[in-house]
């Protein structure tokens, strides 16, 4: 079957299913957003109508921005890898800096790009009749904005969560409660 020519089994599976379910909901949406930007990078990012003849695709690896498309999609696979690594608890990848703060990086570095993706495209369109961006363009950016703000949705979570337990109380278990009871009698 397909699950044992990449070497997981049903155990494994089940085991990354439950660490899926196990990440904070910004985690998983910021896991889709970039698996959907690896994705989106296939499809057309603009299309260009010349003269005469047929209107040419041209998608993230293709044409004047395929520099940019590539260093999109590497960013966010290594923010999917980031989050695989994650999954399976390997633990294969470790920084001083936290994930959070690398995957906002990442974000903000891949928005970047494609704004400067579409920027060259529509520089490169000036030599033909029209040029239309395509869904691919459009679906990374959107992507990318939806992921930035998981990530910086999960830092304020999580810094919020820091705070509270700096403030929270030590709790006693039942031995502390009846040493204290034992000392007021």
């Amino acid at each position: 079957m397909i699950t044992s020519k990449i070497g997981l089994r049903k155990p494994d599976l089940a085991f990354v299913a439950q660490n899926v379910r196990k990440l904070s909901f910004e985690n998983r949406i910021a896991l889709g957003a970039h698996v959907g930007t690896l994705l989106a990078c296939f499809l057309p990012w603009a299309s260009l109508e010349p003269l005469y003849g047929p209107a040419k695709f041209m998608n993230a690896f293709a044409s004047a921005s395929w520099l940019i498309g590539s260093l999109v999609f590497g960013l966010s696979l290594l923010a999917a890898v980031l989050f695989i690594d994650e999954l399976f608890e390997k633990n294969i990848i470790r920084s001083d800096i936290p994930r959070t703060t690398i995957l906002g990086a990442i974000g903000i570095q891949s928005l970047l790009l494609q704004l400067c993706a579409w920027s060259v495209l529509s520089a490169v369109g000036d030599g033909y009749a029209g040029i239309d961006f395509g869904l691919g363009l459009a679906t990374c950016l959107l992507l990318q904005v939806v992921a930035l703000v998981a990530v910086w949705l999960r830092a304020r979570s999580s810094k919020k969560e820091e705070v509270k337990d700096f403030f929270q109380l030590p709790t006693h278990g039942k031995s502390g409660e009846s040493a204290a009871n034992h000392h007021t009698k």
